[in-house]
């Protein structure tokens, strides 16, 4: 068997989001993140997290593959 198209594992995709309340942006690989929700109307994935910098809580979603 050969292999393509080297896709990505589950643990090492990338997911971006960015706090509203102060507007630090945000990176974390899946394998980091805890509580992935899916959201039951369109099925999309979602994380939460506590920002760093002013410690409210915002969303993470797994970066668009080009």
């Amino acid at each position: 068997m050969k292999c393509i198209k080297r896709g990505t594992p589950i643990k090492n995709r990338t997911w971006m989001g960015h706090c509203l309340h102060c507007g630090s942006i945000f990176e974390a690989f899946e394998g980091e993140l805890e509580n992935i929700e899916t959201d039951p109307i369109d099925h999309a994935k979602m994380a939460k997290s506590k920002c760093e910098i002013c410690e409210q809580e915002f969303w993470l979603f797994p970066k668009k593959i080009k």
